[in-house]
């Protein structure tokens, strides 16, 4: 009770970024080891998740995807989107569907992006919530190998 009626009654003015940075000072954290903190503890929990097995599909059907990490391969003609990713290392999600193997982009898009649904996690999110159907976003991927 006492941090948020002391910062009212100190001409608190409603924001909450202040309270919060104000409440770190007198705790004697900054806002970066604060954050560092979290986003340590945030790690450690997904790491627990990791083991959990966690359903995958493609065209609504189980099957095998795991995430990986890839070198960029030549795309197939210079207009495509990943073209000017050639030999880069991205985040993937690895299909194995129908006896095919391929990759979805999982990581976001640089600045420039052509749609606001090339986020970060967007492959993962289509073979698990979506299930792999046509209403959620993918990109595929040319891989040159997978980073090990």
């Amino acid at each position: 009770m006492g941090a948020c009626v002391k910062h009212k009654t100190e001409g608190w003015d409603g924001n909450p970024a202040r309270i919060l940075r104000s409440w770190l000072k007198e705790q004697g954290f900054t806002i970066d080891q604060a954050l560092a903190e979290y986003f340590d503890e945030m790690e450690r929990y997904c790491d627990e998740l990791v083991d959990i097995p966690v359903e995958t599909y493609w065209n609504g059907e189980r099957t095998e995807c795991t995430k990986v990490r890839v070198v960029v391969g030549k795309s197939g003609a210079p207009t495509w989107w990943c073209a000017e990713l050639e030999g880069q290392e991205r985040n993937a999600v690895k299909v194995r569907y129908n006896n095919q193997t391929f990759y979805l982009d999982d990581d976001a898009f640089p600045e420039d992006a052509f749609t606001q649904e090339h986020k970060a996690g967007a492959g993962w999110r289509k073979v698990t919530e979506g299930h792999g159907c046509p209403d959620y976003y993918h990109a595929e991927l040319p891989v040159k190998w997978e980073v090990h």
